[in-house]
Parts: C-alpha cells; sequence; structure tokens
C-alpha cells in the first residue's frame, strides 16, 4: 500500500513461483500479459493504454499495468552522405566515433595494487552536452589528411526518443501485464478478451495477444482433454479383458464421475475456481477410485468362483467388509499427508501443490464413502448376469 501511493510507480504482490513461472509463459512478471504487436511506438502506447483501462474497469483486474515507456532526452548526429563522399569520410565511422565519444570507451586498464581501473576515452561535459560547441570544436581527419569540423559532414540536433524499445519476432511490441487479484482467472480474461474485441479497433498491421498463465491453461486444458478420451479408451479395452464383461467395466466408470464429488465441492469451497492443478488432482482421484473398485468387484467374482459363494447379498456383504480395511488404509494414509498442503493454502511455494491436494483430500473422501455403498449396490442390481458371464470365461477378475 506505501509502494502504490509513490507517483510513478507501480506494485503488485506476487510470490516467486508465480514470477518465475510468468517469465516462462510470456516473458513477462505477470499472470496476464496482453501483448500489441505493430510498427509505431506512439500508436503502440495508444492502443496499450486502451486496453489497460478497459482492464481496469472489470473486477478482479484492476491491477492492470501499461508498460513504462518515456520519452528521453537525446542528441542526434546524422551524418550527411553527399559530404561525407565529398571528404572521403564513411557515415558508419562517424556513427561509431561519435557513439564511443559520447558514451565512453574502454581503450585500456590501469592497475593500483590488486585493483584494476578501465582508462576510459570520452568527450568532456561541455562538449557532449553543447551541440553547437560540439559541431564546431570537434575535427574529423579525412583520408587525406584534411581535418574537418564535424558539423560540415553531419547535422547536430537535440530531438527525444523512447527509452526502450521492446521487440518479439522481429516485431515492435508493448505489453499491459496482470496480476488478477481473483482466484476466477478464466472468467476476467475471457470478459477482458470479449470486450477488447469489440471495443479495440485496431490499425491495419496492429495484432493483440494474450499469453501468460491464462493461455496456458486453455492449451494444457485441451491437451489433457484430448489426452483424457485417448487413456480412456485405452483403459476401457484393459477393463473387459479383465472382467470381460462389459457391464462390470461400466460400473468401473460409473464409479469414477461419483467419487470427484468430493473433490469439485471441496474445491468451490476453498479455491473456487478449476485450473490445470485441480484437474490433475481430479485425474488422481479418478484412479484411485477405479482401483478400489476393481479391487472390490474382483473380490466379489473370486468368493464366487473359489469359495463356493452365491450371487447374493450376503456374498456382497462379505466381499464388502474384507475389501473395507484396505480401501479405507488407503484413503485416510493419502488423506492426512496431504491435510498439511491443504492448510497451507497462503504460503510460499504453494500455488500448485495446495490445489491439487485439495482436489484429491476432497475425492477420497466422496469416493470411499460413496464408493463403499455404491458399488455394492450396483453390483447387486445389474451384477447378477454380468458375474456368471465372467466367471463362466474364466476372467482375470475371478481368479
Amino acid at each position: 500500500e506505501t509502494m502504490k501511493s509513490i507517483p510513478g510507480t507501480f506494485s503488485a504482490m506476487s510470490g516467486p513461483l508465480a514470477d518465475r513461472i510468468g517469465h516462462m509463459l510470456a516473458g513477462v512478471a505477470a499472470k496476464v500479459a496482453i501483448k500489441v504487436h505493430g510498427d509505431d511506438l506512439a500508436e503502440l502506447r495508444r492502443i496499450g493504454d486502451q486496453v489497460a483501462e478497459i482492464a481496469r474497469e472489470i473486477p478482479g483486474l484492476e491491477e492492470a499495468r501499461a508498460e513504462q515507456l518515456a520519452a528521453i532526452a537525446q542528441l542526434r548526429i546524422l551524418p550527411d552522405n553527399d559530404r561525407c563522399a565529398a571528404y572521403g569520410i564513411a557515415p558508419g565511422e562517424i556513427t561509431t566515433l561519435m557513439g564511443d565519444l559520447m558514451a565512453g570507451k574502454a581503450i585500456a586498464e590501469l592497475y593500483e595494487g590488486q585493483r584494476s581501473y578501465d582508462l576510459v576515452v570520452r568527450l568532456p561535459p561541455d562538449l557532449r552536452e553543447n551541440p553547437a560547441r560540439l559541431g564546431s570544436d570537434l575535427y574529423l581527419r579525412c583520408k587525406s589528411g584534411l581535418e574537418v569540423p564535424l558539423s560540415e559532414v553531419a547535422a547536430i540536433r537535440p530531438a527525444t526518443g523512447p527509452n526502450v524499445i521492446q521487440r518479439e519476432n522481429t516485431r515492435r511490441r508493448f505489453v499491459v501485464s496482470i496480476n488478477p487479484t481473483t482466484a476466477d482467472l478464466n472468467t476476467v480474461v475471457e470478459t477482458l478478451e470479449a470486450r477488447i474485441d469489440s471495443e479495440v479497433e485496431l490499425p491495419e498491421g496492429y495484432s493483440i495477444s494474450i499469453e501468460g498463465e491464462y493461455r496456458a491453461q486453455q492449451n494444457a486444458r485441451q491437451t489433457i482433454l484430448l489426452w483424457s478420451v485417448m487413456i480412456l479408451i485405452f483403459v476401457t479395452a484393459l477393463l473387459w479383458n479383465f472382467f470381460r464383461s462389459f457391464t462390470l467395466v461400466l460400473l468401473v466408470l460409473t464409479n469414477i464421475p461419483i467419487s470427484m464429488i468430493g473433490g469439485i465441492l471441496l474445491t468451490h469451497w476453498t479455491i473456487d475456481t478449476v485450473s490445470i492443478a485441480t484437474l490433475v488432482g481430479m485425474i488422481a482421484i479418478a484412479g484411485i477410485s477405479a482401483r478400489n473398485t476393481i479391487m472390490m468387484l474382483s473380490h466379489y467374482l473370486h468368493l464366487m468362483r473359489h469359495e463356493g459363494e452365491s450371487f447374493g447379498q450376503a456374498m456382497i456383504i462379505r466381499g464388502t467388509q474384507e475389501r473395507l480395511v484396505p480401501v479405507l488404509m488407503t484413503a485416510l494414509s493419502a488423506g492426512i499427508a496431504l491435510i498439511p498442503i491443504v492448510l497451507a493454502a497462503d504460503q510460499p511455494g504453494k500455488e500448485i501443490l495446495n490445489p491439487v491436494a485439495v482436489v484429491i483430500v476432497g475425492g477420497l473422501v466422496s469416493s470411499t464413502l460413496l464408493g463403499l455403498a455404491v458399488t455394492p449396490a450396483l453390483f447387486h442390481v445389474f451384477g447378477k448376469q454380468a458375474a456368471r458371464t465372467s466367471i463362466n470365461l474364466k476372467s482375470a477378475a475371478s481368479g
């Protein structure tokens, strides 16, 4: 709050992990980077300021900051090609020489005991800061040996120019950086994107791109969705080969969304947003739920095939009780280990681990309690014929 009160400065509170991720994703230390590409710096600044004003009107994006570009005083020395040709002086030599004389050039090192100092050649301040004297008092030697004043072969005039010019993919860019103050990153950025499309008119040759954590989440979601579909097909084939019954395969797959109820509810109550980290947690819960269901169904089939149990409520109760301890031990050991991470939501470095832990802990509760109730019930209603088919085919699940 104190830093924000200083005119001309911008302050945003963030953690080192978030800054590193922002730099890695968009080259900017912010979760969202809106990049304006074009040629004219003034036009880039105008568009960028307009985007920043729109962003500040959206709740959660009040911290939008336009890139700091300012005009600074410059002394422009522009060689006259015709005059340079007449005197036999290369324009590039003038540019190089004046750059060294104005900024200074180290030509040697001086040693004093263990210390070393650069010996720098530079024009004195009264010449560097006086264009008239610089043009009349500084002489250049021609190839013929003739010396001419700088003003004879170059135009010298004070000017202003940008303090920095950023480029990306050879194009000039202007960046509006945003660290959202809301956890629902997707909603606010989608709102901003819609308003930019409708309110900002881009001249020909100019473009706007939204990058950073938001864009990475969109790409990662598409990747996760694609691979999830492919893996689901592969898992279905493995389950059918294990049970030799599509009914039992469907029982396993049905329990997966049911097991995620607890993870979704706990995420809504604590984080209130869905990110890549929460999706990873849901994938972990899906695996745990599927494993518990497979373990229980295969035990039912084992009791029927090898221990003489007939299909019925008594067999299902026995099988569930015998698998109760392994299921509870798995859930308790994993859940208790993750509770410290769930409680450390505000600690630095937990930005990624906390959402994963929240989903897994909530999912463990629902997958354990609902799985122990739903799986036996579904098997009792739909599994009689499927169990007989699996046993008759001597499936691996009944072994």
